[in-house]
């Protein structure tokens, strides 16, 4: 069911990402977007790409808003039809029955406190969304540790490709400590 966009969507729809934040991940500010403020789009003049009109103006389409102090990422109420839309078509299609549980795998190299926080909250927020629907009941999370990152090895080699190819040429380091242009490490500490 996780091929079906709208169930995907919903995931997103039914988090609350300050809350998240604020309860699971403290000091992380939420995210909405693909690409985070470490991304640069002119590392010269120090433009994120985020404060550009171009990813703004996405980010205004992709959620619906024409404000971006609108910006929540937040529509439990959506994101309750799009499960149901998303299971009705995955039913319609013969990918799932009637009284299939739905598990998801949440892959971590850990299992510390933070990544079962992460996991409950997920839970939380989907079985809030689908609370009074046929769904109800029927989604799970399990956090599985893997210390070795094992579960990585079953992506698909185009895609690990794909993922290797952007890594590769960005400017920055997705993930790492040290500054994505180190020659300039001086403005990263400028306000």
């Amino acid at each position: 069911i996780l091929s079906y966009k709208d169930f995907r969507k919903a995931i997103s729809l039914c988090m609350d990402r300050s809350d998240y934040t604020a309860s699971t991940t403290a000091g992380s500010v939420p995210g909405f977007g693909l690409l985070n403020d470490i991304y640069m789009s002119d590392p010269e003049n120090m433009v994120r790409y985020r404060d550009t009109e171009q990813a703004q103006q996405v980010m205004k389409d992709v959620y619906g808003v024409s404000d971006l102090a609108d910006l929540t990422g937040y529509d439990k109420e959506e994101a309750s039809k799009l499960f149901v839309a998303a299971y009705e078509q995955c039913l319609a299609d013969g990918n799932i029955s009637e009284t299939d549980t739905i598990y998801i795998e949440y892959h971590t190299f850990d299992s510390e406190a933070i990544s079962h926080k992460m996991v409950d909250y997920l839970q939380q927020s989907v079985e809030a969304a689908v609370e009074g629907t046929v769904l109800e009941g029927r989604i799970e999370f399990k956090l599985l540790e893997d210390p070795d990152l094992e579960w990585a090895l079953t992506i698909d080699k185009r895609e690990y490709q794909g993922v290797k190819r952007l890594i590769q040429h960005s400017r920055c380091m997705p993930m790492s400590d040290s500054p994505a242009f180190p020659e300039k490490s001086n403005k990263w500490l400028s306000p």
